[in-house]
């Protein structure tokens, strides 16, 4: 009878000292310790400051439509700018590096490559006769097996004889 007693003149001397610092920390000791007393004061006093007021009612709708109206500002900012950029880059904004790097070597190809053949010269035979070699698929095809050789080369490792002796071009790197 007297330890009942004691506890609930401890509940009483803890709801007194009760603060926003140590209010979670006794209402963890009063579930502990099974002080009801206790553990009805800290609810109170946790709900007389937080959701009583029509202040902090105002402040959390405040809140949220801040928080809405900042998403949708920062979103539309970022779908613009997304917008801007793929359509400046005409398509290519969402690619890498290497992609874009592909997409500009396709345009300047294109630049490169005659956009019509030129007209066969009727006039003078030796041109005609020249110009009708090179336009036959037999020579374009030893023309690039010709490239395709002498870029082949490059692969392998050469020596020549100067003054009588073997220079390896290798040592030279």
């Amino acid at each position: 009878m007297l330890i009942a007693r004691l506890k609930e003149l401890c509940e009483i001397a803890l709801s007194n000292n009760l603060n926003l610092r140590n209010a979670s920390h006794l209402m963890q000791f009063a579930a502990t310790y099974r002080a009801e007393q206790l553990q009805q004061c800290c609810m109170q006093y946790y709900f007389s400051q937080s959701s009583c007021n029509f202040r902090n009612e105002v402040h959390a709708i405040y809140i949220h439509v801040y928080i809405f109206l900042g998403c949708m500002i920062g979103l539309t900012l970022f779908v613009g700018v997304v917008i801007a950029n793929y359509s400046e880059n005409k398509g290519t904004a969402l690619l890498t590096v290497d992609q874009r790097r592909w997409c500009d070597l396709k345009k300047r190809l294109k630049i490169a490559h005659p956009l019509h053949v030129p007209p066969r010269p009727d006039g003078k035979k030796f041109r005609a006769f020249i110009y009708d070699i090179t336009q036959n698929i037999y020579f374009k095809r030893f023309i690039a097996g010709m490239v395709l050789t002498n870029s082949s080369s490059l692969l392998f490792l050469f020596r020549y004889l100067m003054d009588n002796s073997i220079i390896n071009l290798e040592s030279s790197y």
